[in-house]
């Protein structure tokens, strides 16, 4: 039997389960995600306002402040205004998404 392996536990010695931290991570308000979501957009070369503030709003709204949820969802949106040819994404398009493709 492989020493490393702990059965009892299920799990391999030597490497922390997850979450071993700090339990409760920080969700973020809406300046944070809004923040948060702009170095994306610049880090991807994007030099202009893509959001919309109403379409912001609605980010942390339906994320809760969770960063991977509101980046999961903006990147969504992204998508759904490139191909139906939108330059600004509002708060319409982002409500359409989460009924459409998250929900």
């Amino acid at each position: 039997m492989d020493p490393t392996v702990d059965v009892r536990r299920g799990r391999i010695r030597g490497l922390a389960p997850r979450g071993t931290g700090d339990p409760s991570f920080a969700h973020y308000d809406r300046s944070q995600v809004g923040e948060c979501l702009r170095k994306h957009l610049a880090y991807s070369g994007t030099d202009h306002e893509t959001f919309s503030e109403k379409a912001m709003d609605e980010i942390p709204r339906f994320s809760g402040g969770i960063t991977r949820l509101s980046l999961k969802l903006s990147t969504h949106c992204s998508m759904h205004g490139a191909q139906n040819g939108h330059r600004i994404i509002d708060d319409h398009v982002v409500t359409r998404v989460i009924q459409g493709e998250l929900s």
